[in-house]
């Protein structure tokens, strides 16, 4: 058999793969925007998979300028994906925006037939190779705070799959010059989209909402609670959580550069079991979610205090265990509407 038998094969299979996946995710997650931006990424692959072997303009005529630029926003759709699955609470910026303004600028070049320099062409590679360093490092560095089991493997196999096929492609870019001449270079990235496209089939079936993505649950200027009544509780579980709240009731959470596995030797329980009852018995996803609503709402409690009222903010959020300023008043305006100089103000005020 011929490699365009090969291409062929595992080209229209990860078309097949994402159309099943656009089905399934307007299907059952309509109103959730990383189902419409998974929905969008996979356009622009479908896209992409088209026009960088077929001959777009002879089968679908001026059409075909659609395709185009759909498929050359393929990578900024991409990032912004992988972005909001695997950020908690995650809502479009202009930093967003800006990158796929980038790549629609990118695009519209491409469509009316300008080429870039040598230099401009190096910068761009540059830029995509730093935002794309930035999504690896959003995945990598919320692994270990990640309460959601599903979501923590996916984590792995996703960047293990990012990481595996740039570097093939890089390779052999390299070292086989004729690497796309000979058809290579296109199955090469007609066989990646296929795995990656039926790994997100997979995960698409097997996943329910909460673990897929990751929806907004952060509970608003509510403190921290133990729900014992639950009934999927066991005797074992109830005696954790006890020893969890006692716990943390005890001002553990102040601890500067606390983390899930050093909680977890605090309390003597093994780190996969802490996860598993802060994720399915106490509702949090990720773990410093867990950890700022208990310092948040002692910071609340104390910037109420009037004798207080002279204790800067900054050291306030030291003692609560935050290493700079920045985290504890991004996680005090997102849990309360206010910074902190802003609510102290408001409730001494009241006090008065």
């Amino acid at each position: 058999m011929t490699i365009e038998f090969y291409d062929d094969f595992f080209r229209f299979g990860a078309i097949f793969s994402l159309l099943w996946n656009i089905y399934l995710l307007a299907k059952f997650f309509p109103q959730v925007i990383q189902a419409r931006l998974a929905i969008a990424a996979a356009l622009g692959q479908i896209c992409f998979l088209i026009v960088s072997v077929y001959d777009e303009v002879a089968i679908f005529g001026t059409f075909s300028v659609v395709l185009i630029f759909i498929s050359e926003l393929n990578l900024g759709l991409t990032w912004l994906l992988c972005l909001s699955v695997f950020k908690d609470n995650f809502a479009t910026k202009w930093p967003h925006w800006f990158v796929l303004s980038l790549y629609a600028a990118s695009a519209l070049l491409y469509i009316f037939g300008a080429r870039f320099d040598p230099a401009m062409t190096l910068l761009y590679r540059f830029l995509r190779l730093v935002i794309y360093g930035y999504l690896i490092f959003v995945i990598v560095n919320g692994h270990k705070g990640d309460l959601i089991e599903g979501r923590r493997s996916f984590r792995l196999w996703f960047v293990g799959a990012i990481i595996a096929a740039t570097a093939f492609i890089s390779i052999a870019e390299v070292y086989y010059a004729n690497f796309y001449d000979l058809g290579y270079g296109t199955i090469a990235q007609a066989i990646i989209v296929f795995i990656i496209s039926v790994g997100m089939l997979v995960h698409i079936t097997r996943a329910n909402e909460s673990v897929l993505f990751a929806i907004n649950s952060v509970q608003q200027s509510v403190g921290p609670s133990i729900n014992a009544d639950n009934e999927d509780l066991t005797i074992e579980d109830q005696h954790s959580l006890k020893a969890l709240k006692e716990m943390m009731a005890s001002g553990v959470y102040k601890e500067t550069g606390l983390t899930i596995s050093t909680l977890s030797n605090h309390l003597n329980m093994p780190e996969h079991r802490l996860r598993r009852l802060i994720n399915h018995h106490l509702g949090h996803r990720n773990f410093s979610q867990y950890l700022n609503d208990y310092r948040i709402t002692e910071a609340k409690r104390r910037l109420k205090i009037i004798s207080d009222r002279h204790i800067p903010i900054l050291t306030i959020s030291m003692d609560l265990g935050y290493q700079s300023l920045g985290p504890f008043n991004r996680a005090f305006k997102n849990r309360t509407g206010m910074t902190p100089s802003e609510y102290r103000k408001t409730k001494l005020k009241d006090n008065s």
